[in-house]
């Protein structure tokens, strides 16, 4: 039906697929403003509810703007009514940064939006500008959807057109960075030389005195992890820690928070002994060639990570991340390995201190609300049986965690002290320093004397939670550690591995299942996180308990006292937990080297062949890995041409030579060939895994253990959910011996169907 001339509404009937189609056609140069309205529906439903709209229809365009769902015999009535419009350039200005405009120009008559970058700096500015989830968006000249410009100083500089046609829609996100390319580029060229030097050397296993004869008077420079806007995108300086100490005297005050505010990360190692901190880092001593070793614990097992000692400053010679006290850099280098673990620094201020225990010590930890009713006896628990104890506070500043150092009752009431070492909060209240309710006694008693530098102070029980929101407790942490891999199938929802655990005398344990965290670039999005229990069966395979669900969505845990025997441990799991709020990042290379993205991707492909959490992968677990991609491979040539060529130990390929191989894939061919190379392992494109995804059993016990991993099957997981539900779940229906069950899980609800009658039965759900 002609609307106007140049003007066509058509209408489709689609009788076999049962639905009524109405397409607007415009051959003409001009803009209308086109009014449609449903006047009368019989049997007929419009797909997306909407009976009137109000629609745009841009020069030489052919869409669909609506369609009806025929639900019998039909009839129908519509009113339209159109508007020529006036070509129209809109104009929006979004600031950025100081002095930097975002400007984005529509132009309705070309269907084109055109971006520009306004610099009114006196420094040349470089952006990166990324679309996603686009809908209607055309790019007639090479379809890209990353644009990236330089603009000089005081200068507009155009970033790209694009083009769009019928409705449309976008969201796209943007990096910028000082291109002050002087520096980058002697970056680039540290990293390049570091690669060279450090081909097929282990820097995971190899003493500080080869590597330094290695280097001679070089310098490294982390090639996978290297000081520019990927490991920390925001304007900063890159130092080495030339002329610190790494470490003297270990002591609490010399841990001053940066300006990120994140000593949730240090709020941990105030309270941990000097033997556990010199633990975490090997080298003790400074390093002539900047290479450090740290050993964290991440998704769940011990893992070493290499890092040079660039840090990142502001202009003002403010550390952006935390750095000691006392010319020490010990806390900086702990904070720059799991910045690197992760991904990048921004990783560090989404986390809580509960997390940052675990990474630290490798047990267990969580956040308690405050009760008031038995608080003082659950402290003492807690703290006489090995446990740290940390009050946390709402603060802005991020420092509101203090160490609870010790509990005494004095003339009947019962008090607790704490400790914040890096923060000047002073406490005011009852028992404060100028308090008058100190006495000679209580002073006695405590061996309290009036020190401000001391930072610790007195308060009673009872105040406890009407100045702290909850405390942070650490389990474990002289236990026997026990660690054991597995793999989730994406798919099937089966594991690997079940574990058999052999108790000789009473012990008391904490079972755990790990997955990767949530502050890891990608974990929410391109390696979902699943929605886990552990179900614990008795020698004769009867229910006895399961885990609960964990304030952190990547870990489990269940604890307790069990006596000599058997026990079985069946990991389930119910699907992925989706956050459909989180943004998947863009995948891509930059200077030809490995870009964070691929990193963190890498690294989960390295731990789902690292079956025995050794942070090594043998010829047997990398042959199948090998076979996949480039065929047959054996043992003579895992050896002459993986072993011999990349960073190994005498049989076994370190994390390192893995990531030097697909280092060199990516040099020989390209970002394309890489991706290709992971989708035939399990990755999408945008390097989402769909395949399978490692798993780690941790088991810390009062007294030693044995772990055994045993084949899963298909049976044992039928007969885990039924035991769980029956024992776990909650009624939903009982009708003629028919018994519907369900179990609540993060991704949904579970549920079980019980046929109690002789014969079958059909049931709807």
């Amino acid at each position: 039906r002609e609307v106007c001339e140049g003007l066509d509404l058509l209408v489709l009937k689609c009788i076999p697929e049962r639905k009524i189609e109405f397409h607007l056609n415009n051959s003409t140069e001009f803009i209308f403003l086109f009014t449609f309205d449903f006047t009368e529906l019989s049997n007929l439903v419009p797909a997306n509810g909407e009976t009137s709209m109000e629609i745009e229809v841009f020069p030489n365009s052919n869409f669909k703007f609506t369609e009806l769902v025929i639900e019998g015999s039909f009839s129908y009535k519509y009113h339209f009514k159109y508007q020529k419009l006036n070509p129209q350039t809109k104009v929006k200005n979004q600031p950025i940064a100081d002095n930097l405009t975002l400007q984005i120009q529509r132009t309705d008559l070309e269907q084109k939006i055109t971006f520009r970058l306004c610099n009114y700096r006196e420094e040349s500015v470089k952006i990166e500008l990324s679309f996603f989830e686009t809908d209607g968006i055309v790019n007639p000249e090479d379809q890209k959807m990353t644009y990236t410009a330089l603009a000089e100083p005081n200068t507009e500089t155009e970033i790209c057109d694009v083009y769009f046609e019928g409705e449309w829609k976008y969201k796209y996100t943007y990096k910028i960075w000082l291109s002050d390319s002087e520096p980058q580029s002697t970056y680039l060229m540290e990293c390049y030389k570091s690669l060279h030097l450090t081909r097929n050397l282990p820097l995971e296993t190899l003493s500080f005195e080869f590597l330094s004869r290695v280097f001679g008077d070089d310098k490294f420079t982390d090639p996978f992890f290297m000081p520019s806007e990927l490991s920390l995108s925001t304007e900063v300086d890159w130092k080495r820690l030339g002329g610190f100490q790494l470490y003297t005297e270990f002591h609490e005050s010399q841990i001053i928070p940066g300006f990120d505010g994140s000593p949730w990360f240090l709020c941990p190692l105030a309270a941990f002994e000097q033997p556990l901190i010199k633990s975490l880092i090997e080298n003790l001593s400074t390093n002539e060639n900047g290479i450090y070793r740290v050993k964290l614990c991440i998704a769940g097992e011990w893992t070493p990570v290499v890092i040079d000692d660039y840090l990142p400053w502001f202009k003002d010679d403010q550390a952006v991340f935390s750095i000691n006290l006392g010319e020490e850099i010990w806390a900086s280098l702990l904070i720059k390995a799991y910045a690197k673990s992760h991904g990048c620094f921004e990783s560090l201020v989404r986390v809580n201190g509960a997390l940052a225990f675990t990474v630290l010590t490798g047990c267990p930890a969580f956040t308690c609300p405050f009760s008031v009713d038995n608080l003082w006896n659950q402290i003492w628990d807690w703290k006489t049986t090995g446990c740290s104890v940390v009050a946390t506070l709402e603060s802005e500043d991020g420092n509101g965690y203090f160490s609870v150092e010790a509990m005494e009752t004095v003339q009947g009431v019962h008090l607790v002290k704490l400790k914040n070492s890096w923060c000047d909060l002073e406490w005011l209240a009852d028992l404060s320093e100028s308090s008058s309710l100190w006495t000679p006694d209580m002073r006695e008693s405590l061996k309290h004397t009036l020190d401000s530098k001391e930072k610790s102070f007195w308060m009673s029980a009872d105040s406890l939670h009407k100045v702290f929101s909850n405390l942070v407790v650490g389990k474990g942490l002289n236990y026997h550690q026990t660690r054991k891999k597995t793999l989730l199938d994406i798919q099937s929802q089966l594991f690997q591995n079940y574990w058999e655990v052999t108790v000789t005398e009473k012990t008391h344990v904490i079972l755990g299942v790990h997955q990767e965290d949530t502050t890891s670039l990608g974990s929410k999005t391109h390696r979902k996180l699943q929605d886990l229990s552990l179900v614990v069966f008795n020698q004769d395979k009867t229910f006895q308990s399961a885990s609960s669900k964990s304030e952190l969505p990547e870990s489990i845990y269940w604890e307790s006292e069990l006596q000599p025997g058997k026990y079985y441990l069946v990991p389930v799991s119910s699907g992925e937990i989706i956050d459909s709020k989180t943004k998947p990042f863009e995948v891509y290379a930059q200077e030809n080297l490995l870009s964070p993205q691929l990193l963190v991707t890498l690294k989960e492909l390295f731990r789902k062949l690292d079956t025995g959490c050794l942070n090594l992968v043998s010829y047997e677990d990398f042959k199948e890995f090998y076979s996949r991609v480039w065929g047959e491979i054996t043992l003579e040539e895992f050896k002459v041409n993986i072993i011999n060529k990349y960073s190994s130990t005498e049989q076994d390929l370190t994390f390192q030579g893995f990531l030097e191989l697909f280092q060199e894939v990516l040099w020989k061919e390209g970002f394309a060939g890489l991706v290709e190379v992971l989708k035939k392992v399990g990755y999408t494109e945008n390097l989402e895994s769909v395949e399978t995804k490692p798993l780690v059993l941790s088991a810390h016990s009062s007294s030693q253990i044995v772990v055994s991993p045993l084949d899963f099957s298909q049976s044992l997981e039928e007969y885990t959910w039924t035991s769980y539900i029956s024992e776990r779940g909650y009624l939903v229906l009982a009708q003629d011996q028919v018994v519907l069950s369900a179990l609540d899980c993060c991704s949904g609800s579970i549920f079980l169907l019980a046929n109690k009658n002789p014969q079958k039965v059909s049931a709807e759900l």
